[in-house]
């Protein structure tokens, strides 16, 4: 069997501010939210291949 690939992208400290929430102070006010993402991808699509039956439409 050939090698299985696996990435890893990493958003770290990520800072945004909004005005959404159950509350109506938090629609009014808004607050910060903190975000820290890992997103695993097993045995993706080789990124250095670029055609478009590879891709994901969005359509």
């Amino acid at each position: 069997m050939g090698k299985k690939l696996s990435y890893t992208i990493r958003l770290n400290n990520v800072v945004v501010y909004g005005f959404h929430g159950v509350h109506p102070e938090e629609k009014t006010l808004g607050q910060r939210f903190e975000i820290d993402l890992e997103y695993r991808l097993k045995n993706p699509v080789d990124p250095w291949k670029d055609e478009e039956h590879s891709t994901i439409s969005y359509v």
